[in-house]
């Protein structure tokens, strides 16, 4: 977050922004993803949304991985986040129940997560 803070104050541009995946902090940098939230969450103009288990080897069916995925969306949420969501988990070869075991299908379930997330934290 300080990095990023410093980056955005050097260039000092209003349309410099932030894009924020829900995976790599933790994973890629042991750091927690809300807490860096917590501090850049007005520069953030889209968000990647993936889960992983295996320390990021193997995508997961989002919330249901190793990262603090729900808080992370809340979190967006509570902040005020209303722009673009893009979905990055590998559909193909992921993590997913028995039923969901085509990519079109973990991706609807996805989709359907995170409007249910929406949902019901603005709701």
């Amino acid at each position: 977050a300080t990095t990023n803070l410093r980056l955005l104050h050097d260039v000092g541009r209003d349309n410099l922004k932030i894009y924020f995946d829900t995976q790599n902090p933790q994973v890629m940098a042991g750091f927690n993803a809300c807490d860096i939230l917590e501090a850049v969450s007005e520069f953030i103009c889209e968000v990647h949304i993936k889960d992983c288990v295996d320390k990021g080897d193997v995508s997961a069916i989002v919330s249901t991985g190793e990262t603090n995925f729900s808080e992370i969306i809340a979190l967006l949420l509570d902040k005020g986040y209303d722009g673009w969501m893009l979905f990055e988990n590998d559909y193909v070869k992921m993590k997913a129940p028995k039923e969901l075991d085509a990519p079109l299908k973990r991706m609807r379930h996805d989709l359907a997560t995170i409007k249910e997330m929406v949902a019901r934290y603005r709701g």
